[in-house]
């Protein structure tokens, strides 16, 4: 079957409904690793996105242009994920430091449905956390009501004294009161575009135009020079960005025997959760425990994260 034979499949499936590898698997009749690699490629290449979420072991594979399929698996969420979703849904915004603590962590693992915004008021940065259907314009207007402030209630007009046949009240007096709106900063897309991997040959000497290339890209060299100081071979290499990012299939000894490891290797000051979710994505795709190199440091929202996820180790170069 060609590329674009099980592509087309995979499309017209993904129009209906969610898929998850060993559907494709019986679909196209292959193996679910196979599979599973078809719909990695199409991930990578933003034909399809990967859910958070995991139904058994694996991710769905859903369309771009239909994120509300997602909607079908709140149910399979634990209960307080369950309901931290229906009220974002029902609140459109929630605004994170007015949650209790267990709210506040569950909005950071319903990762497919509470999408973060960094929101500046009066000059200071705030989180909130929009349900993913949403527009920005909507998750705006809803941000702007939660922190405009309180109107206080016009004061009672005193009555003067009059002649007691009067007894009749002044009237009472609207304050005037400008209320200055808080300035919010538009939401802005976390998401960068994917970029189209370029495969490096592997195994084999470098030609001249290869060796150069090495030269001069400093990231590189200092990944290479990490490889070889810890006996690790490089089985396979993509280039993903010159300079800043790479992906890796590595061998490395162990007293148990050869082991192998998907590698990410980022060239950036400060990893953040997205960094290290992908990675783990990627590795679980590939079935391969992963690493994750970079000369950065890990912010503290991704020092947490990697807690959670078993089988990813984070070295630093």
């Amino acid at each position: 079957m060609g590329a674009l034979d099980y592509r087309d499949k995979i499309r017209s499936l993904i129009e209906q409904r969610p898929v998850q590898p060993t559907e494709i698997a019986k679909e196209l009749k292959t193996n679910s690793m196979l599979a599973s690699a078809m719909l990695s490629e199409m991930s990578e290449k933003g034909l399809l996105k990967v859910s958070h979420i995991k139904i058994g072991s694996s991710p769905l594979y859903y369309h771009p242009d239909h994120p509300d399929h997602l909607l079908n698996y709140i149910p399979h969420l634990n209960e307080k994920d369950r309901k931290t979703a229906a009220a974002l849904k029902e609140q459109k915004v929630m605004r994170d430091q007015t949650q209790d603590p267990l709210t506040r962590v569950s909005l950071r693992s319903i990762k497919d449905f509470a999408k973060p915004l960094d929101v500046s008021i009066d000059g200071v940065k705030e989180m909130f956390w929009k349900f993913y259907l949403f527009t920005d314009e909507e998750a705006a207007a809803s941000i702007k009501q939660l922190i405009q402030p309180k109107e206080a209630p016009a004061p009672q007009a005193v009555a003067k004294p009059r002649k007691p046949r009067a007894r009749k009240h002044a009237p009472a007096i609207e304050p005037q009161q400008t209320i200055t709106q808080p300035v919010v900063a538009e939401p802005v897309p976390r998401a960068a575009p994917a970029v189209e991997p370029a495969p490096q040959p592997v195994g084999q000497a470098p030609t001249a135009p290869a060796t150069q290339a090495i030269a001069d890209d400093p990231f590189l060299q200092q990944l290479l020079a990490f490889f070889a100081a810890n006996s690790i071979t490089v089985l396979e290499q993509v280039v993903l960005k010159r300079k800043a990012e790479y992906d890796f299939v590595i061998q490395l000894t162990s007293p148990v025997g050869q082991l192998h490891y998907y590698c990410k290797a980022k060239n950036k000051a400060k990893v953040g959760e997205a960094d290290l979710s992908h990675a783990f994505v990627q590795g679980q795709l590939k079935k391969l425990p992963i690493l994750f190199v970079t000369p950065g440091v890990l912010t503290k929202p991704a020092q947490d994260l990697l807690k959670e996820l078993k089988g990813l180790t984070v070295k630093q170069v």
